[in-house]
This record gives structure tokens, sequence and C-alpha cells, in this order.
């Protein structure tokens, strides 16, 4: 069985689907890690993997339903917190909030509400995920960004010295639900289930 996600390797979807393969006690190497979640919802069509992990968050989780009507069904929905949000920039760096420059700030789309926060003139720049925002902000494509810290972690264990990163600022950790996509269509009728998450 083949499992596609969301890539690089530190996004949250990658490190839940990372959890999901190892639960299905399948090799790490039956997950893929894509470029974009259409790209992955691509290759279940094909026949090429088997499954794919979408999270509710996504911008485009409409999309991706109302288009593959009778081609893709939800076989399972996965509970996460995501790893800790944080704000990050190159080491040695320094964020100086009475300075008004904007400053060039790379986000996923979802966080990127978390740059209202932020005390600083800011300009986005959009990044496909948390984990391509951080590898921006390490090859000087952008000054700071949302990212989250497992992302973090991923780029700083094979970034140059120079393209290492910090935290600047801390944001937490979000409870996301991700929708896990099989070929075929959904079985007729209406449904509906709760499932409580211990307090």
């Amino acid at each position: 069985m083949k499992i596609a996600t969301l890539g690089p390797t530190g996004t949250c979807s990658g490190e839940v689907a990372s959890s999901y393969v190892a639960d299905l006690g399948l090799h790490e190497d039956a997950l893929e890690l894509c470029d974009t979640y259409e790209e992955a919802v691509q290759r279940v069509l094909a026949g090429t993997v088997d499954r794919v992990i979408v999270p509710a968050a996504y911008m485009n989780f409409h999309k991706i339903v109302f288009q593959n009507i009778d081609q893709l069904k939800v076989s399972e929905i996965l509970f996460s917190q995501t790893p800790t949000f944080v704000l990050a920039i190159k080491r040695g760096h320094l964020v100086d909030e009475l300075d008004r420059t904007p400053r060039k700030v790379a986000s996923h789309h979802a966080p990127s509400p978390l740059i209202d926060k932020l005390n600083l003139v800011t300009e986005r720049v959009d990044a496909s995920s948390n984990a391509r925002a951080a590898w921006m902000v390490s090859k000087g494509e952008a000054d700071l960004c949302i990212t989250q810290s497992k992302a973090l972690e991923a780029v700083n264990r094979v970034a140059t010295a120079e393209g290492q990163l910090e935290i600047v600022e801390t944001f937490g950790p979000v409870d996301m639900i991700w929708a896990v996509f099989e070929r075929g269509a959904s079985a007729r009728g209406f449904s509906y289930w709760r499932a409580c998450l211990p307090k």
C-alpha cells in the first residue's frame, strides 16, 4: 500500500502521514511526499498510490471533494495536534520592531493569519507548505517565515550554517483533522457520527 500527501519532509501532513503509515504497519517508503495535494490526489486517481491524506484546513479541500464526486471517497478521518507553529528567521539576524521596513514573511495559506499578530510591517510571500516557507528563509527568498517546529528542524538538519533558522516567536500547536481519501464512489445514504477526544 502507498500513501501520498504534501511534502517536503517536515510538513504537518507529512508528520501525520508518517504516523498513519507506521500505525498501518507499513515501511516508511510507503509514504510519497508530493509538491501539492492535487498531485497527490492525481496519483490516487491514476492508481499509483492507494490513499491520499488532506487536511480540512487546506483552502482547496472543497475542490478536491466536489471535483472528484464518484471518484474519491473518504475512508478515514485523522486527528492530531500539529507541531508548534513559530515565527523563524536566519540565525544571527535580528528583528527590530521599531524598524518599519517591510519584511517578507513566507507562509503557507493556512497559518497566514498569524502574520497579522506580528508587530512588523510585512509583505506576505506565498509558500506551498510550512516546510517550503522555512526553506525560503534558509535560501534568502524571504526574511521571516511562519512555519512549524518539525519543518524548522528538518531544514536545520541539512542546511548550511548560513542557512540555519532560529525561532523568534512561538505561537503553539493547532488541533487539526485530516481526511484520508481513496479511489471509488462513496456509499449512498446519509450518515452521521460523533467522536469525542479525551479531555
